[in-house]
């Protein structure tokens, strides 16, 4: 099982009162249900690249975080160390996970579902839905996040899913990851942060992982962020109107884009300032 490290969350017993306000924020969205998620199936262009992946159907439950009064250092780019903690994706996505399942298993609460994709305008107005995980990734994103907003959007998405699946850990949402994003043997059975299991290249999370405590961890964050390319075509518009509800929704193309591993790259920044992690993952043509 993997052992995260939870910040700020002493080793005793949550409190009552913490339980039910993590869940209280949970079942206010709940109240605004949305199609489920088994109705959406793998897109079916998805490359070959993922025969380097296990195919197994099997469906595995999440690692399971434990609690300590460490407050460890993450990849999310806060400069001041975490004084901000609303603004760490590493403290915010951990409590909630541990406080939700730790409510579910007290038998406060039904279990709890999500949407199967973030809400677009939650990635630059992270408040106006009730959706705690859009409002914990889009905060994260507005601190720090791509330059392009195709790249933005990319990670925005993948990562919603990633703790979607943690917070609801169901067949389905497992499902919904893609197979090259799911934890690999070593993030399952090696202690580290939350954080890294966000990142898109399952070769850098494993080599990450051994070596974490001896890296520079903003300035590792800081060029990942900047080196991030999903390779959107620029004629493509990245938003579509859905006509049935006349808005502004994510371009269906998009999302199979972005489930192919070769479409996630890392620019030529990447190279000059992380050598040692160029074979841990793809690069752009140019380099």
């Amino acid at each position: 099982m993997l052992l995260e490290l939870l910040p700020n969350v002493p080793n005793t017993t949550l409190a009552t009162q913490e339980i039910s306000s993590a869940i209280d924020l949970c079942e206010t969205f709940l109240q605004h249900t949305v199609e489920s998620p088994a109705a959406h199936l793998v897109p079916p262009d998805a490359d070959g690249e993922l025969d380097l992946f296990d195919h197994s159907p099997e469906y595995e439950e999440p690692p399971t975080p434990i609690r300590t009064k460490t407050a460890p250092d993450c990849l999310c780019g806060i400069d001041d160390q975490h004084n901000h903690a609303l603004h760490c994706i590493n403290h915010k996505a951990v409590n909630l996970i541990v406080n939700t399942h730790a409510a579910i298993a007290a038998g406060m609460r039904k279990a709890l579902t999500f949407p199967r994709s973030p809400s677009i305008p939650n990635l630059l107005l992270p408040d106006v839905d009730s959706n705690p995980l859009t409002s914990i990734v889009g905060r994260a994103l507005l601190n720090s996040s791509p330059a392009q907003l195709a790249d933005s959007v990319a990670t925005y998405f993948i990562v919603y899913r990633l703790l979607r699946w943690r917070i609801c850990p169901t067949p389905e949402t497992h499902y919904d990851l893609p197979e090259w994003y799911r934890p690999s043997e070593l993030q399952k059975t090696w202690p580290h942060p939350l954080c890294i299991d966000l990142l898109a290249w399952p070769k850098l999370r494993n080599g990450i992982i051994p070596i974490y405590e001896q890296l520079d961890k903003l300035r590792l964050s800081r060029d990942i962020t900047e080196s991030i390319a999903v390779g959107w075509p620029e004629a493509e518009p990245l938003l579509v109107k859905d006509f049935r509800t006349n808005s502004a929704v994510l371009n269906p193309k998009f999302e199979e884009h972005i489930w192919k591993f070769s479409n996630w790259r890392m620019g030529p920044l990447w190279a000059l300032r992380q050598p040692r992690f160029v074979d841990f993952v793809n690069m752009v043509e140019s380099y």
